[in-house]
């Protein structure tokens, strides 16, 4: 499925990764949770990932940024019952819209 959605991708420009989203999605009607619907995820992926390296930021700066400075690890990482919070090393700084 992936392959032949490529064909409708390659030499694109990847910045209009919505543009292409919504073309593959309007020429492939998907079924939710589908083939169609996770090929056409795994190409939207892929083009926010070469859009997020030709800024030069991560890519979860295209989502929104940064949603937490730690995370709480429970369960199985930890003895049961028990919780720890562990920082985040090096927290993201914003994308410059300058």
């Amino acid at each position: 499925m992936i392959k032949r959605l490529t064909a409708k991708v390659v030499g694109q420009i990847v910045s209009d990764h919505e543009r292409i989203y919504a073309e593959l999605y309007a020429s492939t009607r998907p079924a939710a949770g589908g083939v169609v619907a996770q090929a056409i995820g795994a190409i939207e992926n892929a083009l926010l990932d070469a859009k997020a390296k030709a800024l030069g930021v991560p890519c979860y700066a295209l989502l929104g940024g940064n949603c937490a400075t730690a995370f709480r690890s429970t369960g199985r990482i930890a003895r049961p019952g028990a919780s720890i919070t562990r920082p985040i090393s090096n927290p993201p700084s914003p994308i410059s819209t300058a």
